[in-house]
């Protein structure tokens, strides 16, 4: 009896030894920081949020989310329908690592759709969807590329920029007639020879030994107009109807406009104390201030019957922004700035004019509404202005960018290695 008792006692030790080494196993079996090959937990990612989509061109628009934390790329999706079963070429979907992205190659005047979705190791977050329409207008600006020489350029939206010869040129206006783009401007080879281009070829129009320029130009049918000057003793302001000089006598010559038989040519004419503000019409002058004081006439606008024209007048060594309508003088807010107008245009009885000021060296561009004074971000100019329905595009220079504001955003279309200058816009 006692050897069967020792026996069981010896039994009952090893079983408790084996029960407390497994439960010791299990036990480290259950702590995360022992075990060497830990199940990890699920991969997760949020969907981009406040998806935005803005600067439509004809071409593309631009798109920007919210940073997604984690994620190492985003796919873009965009399509010409809400369901995304019909995807634009390129973005079914595009990968990008930026949660911004400027959109390229898709149709003129067309509503696309799109959404993006953030990736982080294959684990994807989609967004809300958004839509936008691309543009329906093309934007044609003249201007130069200033280097060795300047370099005469036509941009259209998004196209590859027209180079224009001869080189050393200054282009001034462009007008846009069915599928034919006109440009004014001087080339400076001798003393300045007045020309324009059609589609690219220049046309001469002055073989005035002592030069010539030309400012601005306007087609009315098959007629082709161009506004400038002739030089000699004195300066002498004229038109050109198909390559034929009309002269308005002593002055220079700024914009055209023709309405029917009727054209109208500003400028400004010395009168021996100052030189004036003027208007011809049909070649004859009207004077649009009382000769005081130094004035100037930039751009004529028709608006049904009325006669809008831009400019400023010279007041204690202060350029003062103005316009005229119909020969009523209208000042313009200034906020006591040296400032000056650039262009003019009138949609629905509202009066858009463009302009700069010139107390600072480095400016700043801006434009008026009815008078109200509206500053464009990053400009140095404001030299044009085109209205299309409630549309508002101004082309002006910012450093080596080419650039125009669509109601008050800016929309770059050539950036530049030197210094570039805008002269005019036209909205098609």
């Amino acid at each position: 009896m006692q050897t069967f008792t020792k026996a069981r006692a010896f039994y009952l030790i090893i079983l408790f030894s084996i029960s407390c080494f497994a439960w010791s196993a299990c036990d480290k079996d259950d702590d995360d920081s022992s075990n060497p090959n830990p199940v990890p937990p699920p991969v997760t990612i949020a969907a981009p949020v406040n998806l935005l989509v803005h600067t439509p061109r004809t071409i593309g628009f631009t798109v920007a989310w919210d940073k997604v934390e984690g994620a190492s790329s985003y796919n873009l999706y965009i399509a010409t329908d809400a369901g995304f079963t019909q995807l634009a070429n390129g973005y079914s979907p595009k990968s990008v690592t930026a949660n911004t992205e400027q959109l390229d190659g898709l149709s003129r005047n067309t509503l696309y759709y799109v959404k993006v979705e953030g990736v982080k190791n294959g684990v994807r977050g989609l967004s809300a969807t958004q839509s936008q329409k691309t543009s329906a207008e093309d934007v044609f600006i003249v201007g130069f590329e200033n280097g060795a020489l300047r370099e005469p350029r036509v941009w259209v939206s998004e196209n590859n920029p027209v180079w224009l010869q001869p080189s050393n040129s200054n282009p001034y206006g462009v007008f846009v007639s069915g599928n034919d783009t006109y440009v004014a401007g001087t080339a400076w080879t001798s003393n300045g020879i007045a020309l324009y281009w059609k589609n690219g070829q220049a046309i001469l129009l002055s073989n005035n030994p002592n030069g010539s320029s030309a400012s601005d130009i306007f087609v009315s049918g098959n007629d082709v107009y161009v506004s400038g000057e002739e030089r000699g003793i004195n300066r002498e302001a004229c038109y050109w109807k198909n390559g034929q000089k009309i002269s308005l006598g002593n002055g220079t010559a700024s914009s055209i406009v023709v309405s029917g038989t009727d054209v109208y040519v500003t400028g400004s004419v010395p009168n021996g104390r100052a030189i004036v503000a003027t208007l011809w019409k049909n070649g004859v002058p009207a004077d649009l201030t009382d000769g005081q004081n130094t004035s100037f006439a930039a751009k004529v606008f028709l608006a049904g019957k009325d006669v809008y024209v831009c400019g400023s007048e010279v007041v204690n060594n202060k350029r003062i922004p103005k316009y005229w309508k119909n020969g009523i003088s209208h000042t313009l807010e200034s906020n006591g700035l040296d400032a000056s107008c650039s262009d003019i245009f009138v949609s629905n009885n509202d009066v858009y004019i463009s302009g700069w000021e010139i107390t600072t060296p480095e400016g700043g561009g801006f434009y008026w509404k009815n008078g109200q004074m509206i500053r464009l971000p990053g400009s140095t100019k404001a030299d044009a202005i085109h209205v299309v329905g409630e549309n508002v595009y101004i082309a002006g220079s910012s450093g080596q960018d080419v650039k125009y504001w669509k109601n008050g955003t800016a929309v770059t279309l050539a950036k530049t290695n030197r210094e570039a200058f805008v002269a005019d816009i036209f909205v098609r």
